[in-house]
């Protein structure tokens, strides 16, 4: 949502309206309507700039959130692999076959 401010098919509407806001701000209401629609948009800067946080927050919690299951599978996966190796290693010595396959370590 918030990244579209940055196209300027959604940033030059924005900063047109914001110019008309001020002329008819001060056309109809003098200094004071000016410096009432200055505020209302420094109002609005700042609510957007609250609710762009929170998402940038809430994103990151979710990748974090992501990244942490994905570490976990990689881990669980390569448990499976360790004990498939030492099976496949033990049905080999049984049969007689030399033992090729190796045991993966714990590195990354």
């Amino acid at each position: 949502m918030f990244d579209r401010l940055t196209d300027w098919r959604v940033t030059v509407p924005l900063l047109v309206a914001f110019v008309l806001a001020m002329i008819v701000g001060t056309a109809w209401f003098g200094v004071v309507g000016l410096l009432w629609v200055i505020g209302a948009v420094q109002l609005a800067a700042l609510t957007f700039a609250v609710l762009a946080a929170r998402e940038h927050a809430n994103s990151r919690m979710r990748f974090r959130e992501a990244l942490r299951s994905a570490n976990t599978g990689v881990a669980e996966l390569r448990e499976q692999v360790r004990v498939l190796s030492r099976q496949l290693e033990e049905s080999r010595c049984r049969s007689g076959e030399p033992a090729e396959v190796t045991v993966p370590d714990d590195r990354p």
